[in-house]
C-alpha cells in the first residue's frame, strides 16, 4: 500500500483546506483565553485580602510571553520594592489552551538574576524541598516549586468553575509555600544588600 492509499491522508487531502482554516483557529482560541485569563486581576486582588492584612497582590506583568499574578507578603517585598520572590499564577500567552499540556502554573517564583535573588532561591529550596517533593511539584532555574493547572472539563462554557479551579490553586500555593519563603526570607533577608 502506497501513502496515497493512506485513509488518513487521503482524508486530509480531500479535506485540507476546511482542516488548515480550522488548526488556523488554535492562535485565536489562545488569544481568546489569555485574555480571559487576564481577567482575574479583580479576583486575584480579592484573593490577597483574604489570605491576610500583610498580604498584598503584586501588579499584573503582562509584558511579554508570560503574564503573571502574584502575591507577596509585605516582609518578602522590603519596602514596597520588587520582590525577590513570590507565589503566583502564570502562563504562556500564545500557548494556553487550559488543559493538555498548555495550561498555566502556580508556585513560587524567585528573581535569579544577582546574587541576592540566587541566595534566596536556594535558602527557600532547602527549606522546600520535602514539601515540594511530596506534593509532585516540580522545579525550573525561575520557580523552585511548580505545579500545573489544568481545567480538565469544558471550561469554556464553564468560566466560573475554571475560575475557581485557578483560584484555589493559586491560594493553596500561598498556604502551603508562605511559610516556607517567610524561613527563607528570615535567613537571608528580602533587602537588596547595599553596593559597596
Amino acid at each position: 500500500m502506497s501513502g496515497m492509499d493512506d485513509e488518513r491522508v487521503r482524508f486530509y487531502l480531500k479535506h485540507r483546506q476546511q482542516i488548515e482554516t480550522w488548526a488556523a483557529l488554535r492562535k485565536e482560541a489562545s488569544a481568546a483565553v489569555d485574555a480571559w485569563l487576564r481577567t482575574l486581576v479583580d479576583d486575584v486582588e480579592q484573593l490577597a485580602g483574604d489570605l491576610g492584612t500583610d498580604v498584598r497582590a503584586l501588579p499584573p506583568e503582562d509584558e511579554g510571553d508570560w503574564p503573571f499574578f502574584g502575591l507577596v507578603r509585605e516582609t518578602w517585598s522590603a519596602g514596597g520594592a520588587r520582590p525577590w520572590i513570590k507565589v503566583g499564577l502564570q502562563w504562556v500567552r500564545k500557548d494556553v489552551l487550559l488543559r493538555e499540556g498548555q495550561v498555566p502554573y502556580v508556585g513560587v517564583s524567585t528573581y535569579v538574576g544577582e546574587d541576592h535573588g540566587v541566595k534566596l532561591r536556594a535558602a527557600f529550596r532547602k527549606h522546600a524541598d520535602p514539601t515540594r517533593r511530596a506534593r509532585g511539584d516540580r522545579t525550573t532555574p525561575w520557580w523552585p516549586a511548580l505545579r500545573e493547572v489544568p481545567c480538565d472539563f469544558d471550561y469554556w462554557d464553564k468560566r466560573d468553575a475554571a475560575r475557581d479551579t485557578l483560584l484555589a490553586a493559586l491560594r493553596e500555593a500561598f498556604e502551603v509555600y508562605s511559610p516556607l519563603v517567610d524561613q527563607a526570607v528570615a535567613t537571608v533577608g528580602a533587602q537588596r544588600p547595599e553596593a559597596d
